[in-house]
């Protein structure tokens, strides 16, 4: 029955099966038996059986989703669609029980920026769920190509949901190395708000935490746009 489809009044009998592979410490065939089980496998149970497998299926998800993140676009290795079953199960439940910050967690340790976007959209507290994914990214993640694709999503959540959300979406800009939008994003400061301090506080930290060439960078930046917008040069040139 493993290539094929197990009727339904046997699924007991998978679900009995994979509990002794379990018991044998056979654990490849257990969680085999368990999938072939459907739902006769409940990832709500909390026994010792259950939490071990899930566990053994998470791993193996996630170390899926983390080689296939660095693969080619038709490189990747797939995965079963059985066990994307239980993960949707789980992101699912999260959000239904509103453990918002239990599912960006998992998103994140599984490369899965789509749903990171999901969980951080699916309650009223946007903010909240973005500095949290903030704080776990600037945190837990190592790897640069990765780290950069989570705060090109976090940039794009702050601009849609926060914009007025300066430091952070600088924050994100910068960690990006994206002067081009950070000069606009200067800008658009002293152009649309009524304080524009922020601005000049942001320029200040810019010039006590980065180096000559990339302030140049930004100067430059801001020199284009000021050209190109015709913005007086009195309002622009104190900013660094």
């Amino acid at each position: 029955y493993i290539n094929n489809e197990i009727p339904s009044h046997q699924l007991k009998i998978a679900l009995i099966l994979s509990k002794l592979y379990y018991h044998l410490e056979d654990y490849e065939s257990a969680i085999e038996w368990a999938l072939e089980s459907k739902s006769m496998f409940n990832i709500s149970e909390k026994t010792l059986y259950t939490t071990t497998l899930l566990q053994k299926i998470l791993d193996k998800y996630i170390g899926l989703r983390k080689k296939n993140f660095f693969k080619k676009e038709g490189d990747e290795e797939p995965i079963d669609r059985r066990i994307l079953e239980i993960i949707e199960q789980i992101f699912n439940n999260c959000i239904k029980n509103r453990e918002v910050f239990q599912a960006i967690d998992f998103c994140l340790e599984s490369y899965d920026i789509k749903r990171l976007s999901l969980a951080v959209e699916s309650t009223e507290n946007v903010l909240e769920n973005l500095k949290f994914l903030y704080e776990m990214a600037s945190d837990y993640v190592i790897n640069k190509e990765y780290k950069s694709s989570i705060f090109d999503e976090i940039l794009k959540l702050y601009i849609k949901h926060a914009g007025n959300e300066y430091m952070d979406i600088i924050n994100c800009q910068n960690l990006l190395n994206n002067t081009v939008d950070l000069a606009f994003t200067l800008l658009n400061i002293l152009q649309n708000e009524e304080d524009p301090s922020i601005a000049y506080q942001i320029a200040f930290d810019l010039y006590e935490n980065q180096n000559t060439f990339y302030l140049q960078e930004i100067i430059a930046e801001i020199n284009k746009k000021n050209a190109d917008k015709h913005i007086p040069d009195e309002k622009v040139k104190p900013l660094i």
